[in-house]
């Protein structure tokens, strides 16, 4: 009984997913790649906030979405533009740790960082203004479209949320973030590193927490959920080609890994299969196998910097109580 619910449930979220991301479809056929990769991310990402964070922060998020989007292709690659968007969109979510919803909110720097290293066109003959401020409505519409359908889940899927952390620690924590993710950007745009800067980015994200013990526990288990997601999408796409295949799998793979959302399964086990779902939903119109590689190494870089960050405060912490505990 246990498993025949645990299928019913794979796949109304399975199908929920296809008409949360019908659009997508649309927009290909329409000769519109770049819109509907914009879509992707925001109605995907859009969905991760908004099972995490209350409804009243609904319209601020889709309005979060589109401004930070607009900013992101104004960047046009220039490496102190992108670090200044970057910094500030990491460090405006990292407050969220003071409520507890920093696992929910990271998801816009997500979106942001992939926007940032490669900023769409919609429009092919326009310039960068006209291309920023289009990107800009086609994201707020997709993150407008995913509001309707989180608004359908919420209660019943959500993602984990951590313990609120103190005030000093937040305001600490977000610092952090915006200068390692801001630096990173600066980074990926001086050497044009591309989607791979993105998932570092990402990683960087993912694998940072307000609290030093659940960074290292958090960095543990997406290392291993990810050597297992990066295996299965492999697998994948070594097997099946047609790129309308991939989709659909990548699809099934993030329906499977909110399923797991509802109930007390293990990080890495949640890792274990959003990992194939972004590499085929992202590399599916390309070659999966070439995304499975460069988001390995670009993970694997990325959670090394987090994971030297984690040190170095962790020491300055040590220090810091050392000096400042009473004397006798």
């Amino acid at each position: 009984m246990a498993n025949a619910s645990t299928m019913r449930k794979v796949a109304s979220i399975g199908l929920f997913l296809v008409c949360l991301t019908l659009p997508i479809v649309v927009l290909a056929l329409m000769g519109q790649p770049d819109s509907a990769g914009i879509w992707t991310l925001g109605t995907l990402e859009t969905l991760i906030i908004l099972l995490g964070v209350p409804a009243r922060y609904t319209l601020p998020t889709i309005a979060a979405f589109g401004i930070a989007t607009t900013l992101a292709v104004l960047a046009d690659g220039s490496p102190l533009w992108s670090l200044c968007v970057m910094g500030l969109v990491a460090g405006v979510c990292g407050l969220s740790a003071r409520y507890g919803w920093w696992g929910s909110a990271s998801a816009i720097p997500i979106a942001i960082a992939f926007v940032i290293t490669d900023p769409p066109h919609p429009l092919r003959e326009s310039g960068t203004l006209q291309n920023a401020m289009l990107a800009g409505v086609v994201m707020a519409l997709a993150s407008a479209w995913a509001a309707l359908f989180a608004s359908k889940l919420r209660g019943r899927i959500h993602f984990p949320s951590a313990n609120p952390a103190s005030t000093k620690r937040t305001m600490a924590f977000a610092a952090v973030v915006a200068v390692l993710v801001g630096g990173t950007s600066w980074v990926v745009a001086r050497y044009d590193l591309g989607h791979g800067g993105a998932w570092m980015m990402m990683t960087i994200l993912l694998v940072m927490q307000p609290y030093g013990a659940r960074t290292l526990q958090r960095s543990l288990h997406r290392a291993l959920g990810t050597l297992l997601g990066f295996a299965i999408a492999f697998a994948i796409g070594f097997v099946i080609h047609p790129p309308w295949a991939l989709f659909v799998l990548g699809l099934a793979c993030m329906g499977i890994a909110l399923s797991l959302l509802g109930g007390t399964n293990p990080y890495w086990k949640i890792v274990t299969w959003i990992t194939p779902a972004v590499v085929l939903l992202e590399g599916y119109s390309g070659s999966v196998i070439e995304t499975d590689r460069i988001r390995l190494t670009y993970t694997l870089v990325g959670a090394a910097v987090a994971l030297t960050a984690l040190v170095v405060l962790a020491g300055a912490d040590k220090v810091r109580r050392r000096v400042t505990a009473p004397s006798h």
